[in-house]
């Protein structure tokens, strides 16, 4: 149970990173990209951890997305093809 819960935290706080960057990306008068961006990485960051803890997948504590985004194929190898379908 206590593992549902940390996944939902992580996707709670992934969702308030999408809303932040949603909401100044549509900033028209003074534009914070590097805001939209810090974000946005945060974001996915965030939704990579709850994946992985959702699945029982020991991560180490880091903010690289390809390093959470591997050891999450290493669970899900349709991740990768999802990923690679979104970019073409």
């Amino acid at each position: 149970m206590k593992k549902q819960r940390d996944a939902l935290e992580w996707i709670s706080k992934a969702e308030q990173d999408h809303q932040t960057a949603v909401t100044m990306a549509r900033k028209r008068i003074k534009p914070v990209p590097d805001i939209v961006g810090f974000h946005s990485q945060q974001c996915v960051e965030k939704y990579l951890k709850a994946f992985l803890v959702s699945t029982k997948v020991d991560f180490p504590k880091t903010h690289d997305l390809i390093e959470l985004f591997e050891i999450a194929i290493t669970k899900d190898p349709l991740i990768d093809i999802s990923v690679q379908t979104c970019a073409s």
